[in-house]
């Protein structure tokens, strides 16, 4: 049953992070898009930042099942605000309600949405460079979420609630790369502010090297990767989402993010099916070296000059087309 609520809830929750991204450039307008995407990366952090701790206090006074019980009550509030949203911004435009009523079926309609979000991003070279470091990151990410805990426990003998404190600095960090997403954009320019925060990121992997061979200095370097990594990706993300809001048409939009998913949802399943054989094959040690090799192999692709070429914030779609191609 737990399965089968999980399965259930990746599955709402890929399909609310497609709308949520298609839907924002309707309610606050293309110029503020990075203020927004800011504002709800940040609103994450701090969710990440509190949450396991109010969990641990719900355990302790209900017990496991009630505290689940309290968690799930939170999506109803949530859906309760997304529930005012102005109807009318939420609509479908006649020409995407036309087009969907005169497909086949189904799967046909499913292919031709991962073709137009596939050709949407392809075609602008800026965004092609970010899906491609991207798959890159997920594979790497893969890596990091099969063996991390694996690594952490049994590699280096941490206890857990020294654990959970280090992922706490990790909220902590990515709530001060959601806020500093625009100023860091505004003093390095914005494409160079993507391949930084995509850097730090992978950088921050890599401090789990050192964390593995100078064991008396672990706990500093794994506190280093929680805050370059999560400082990096939150920047990384801000940055990278907002450019495709603007610089893609509303029509296309929602097919390019949900190829997206398609990119992370099958770049980071396989690599976790790879990393645990990987693992029993060359150790956990090595595979945690693998995959931070991996996110840096992921800056390749983004050192391109259409995207570091970006130095303004772009305005909205007109922009794109002198580095589309």
């Amino acid at each position: 049953l737990l399965c089968l609520l999980a399965a259930s809830v990746g599955l709402s929750s890929a399909l609310f992070q497609n709308a949520d991204v298609s839907i924002l450039p309707r309610l606050v307008g293309k110029d503020h898009l990075v203020e927004a995407n800011s504002r709800l990366q940040a609103t994450e952090s701090i969710a990440e930042l509190t949450g396991p701790g109010a969990a641990g206090i719900l355990v302790d006074l209900l017990t496991a099942p009630f505290a689940m019980v309290a968690d799930a009550l939170t999506f109803i509030w949530s859906a309760f605000w997304l529930w005012r949203i102005p109807q009318q911004q939420g609509e479908a435009t006649e020409e995407a309600t036309a087009e969907a009523a005169a497909r086949p079926d189904v799967w046909a309609g499913l292919k031709a949405d991962i073709v137009v979000g596939f050709s949407a991003i392809w075609r602008c070279r800026p965004l092609r460079a970010i899906i491609m470091g991207s798959f890159f990151w997920y594979i790497a990410g893969g890596f990091f979420f099969a063996t991390l805990m694996v690594f952490l426990l049994r590699e280096l003998h941490m206890a857990p609630s020294v654990v959970g404190v280090m992922i706490s600095v990790g909220g902590f960090s990515a709530l001060i790369g959601s806020l500093l997403a625009r100023p860091l954009a505004k003093a390095l320019g914005y494409g160079p502010a993507i391949v930084a925060g995509f850097a730090f990121s992978a950088i921050g992997l890599l401090m789990l090297v050192p964390a593995a061979l100078l064991k008396d200095w672990a706990l500093l370097f794994l506190v280093l990767q929680q805050l370059l990594g999560d400082f990096g990706i939150m920047i990384f993300m801000v940055l990278s989402v907002s450019l495709q809001q603007k610089l893609l048409p509303e029509e296309e939009l929602a097919r390019a993010n949900g190829f997206n998913q398609v990119v992370s949802g099958l770049g980071m399943t396989i690599s976790i099916l790879i990393a645990g054989w990987v693992a029993e094959t060359i150790g956990v040690f090595n595979t945690v070296m693998l995959g931070a090799c991996i996110a840096l192999v992921g800056i390749i692709p983004l050192l391109t000059p259409h995207l570091l070429g970006i130095r303004d914030e772009p305005a909205g779609q007109a922009e794109a087309e002198p580095v589309a191609g």
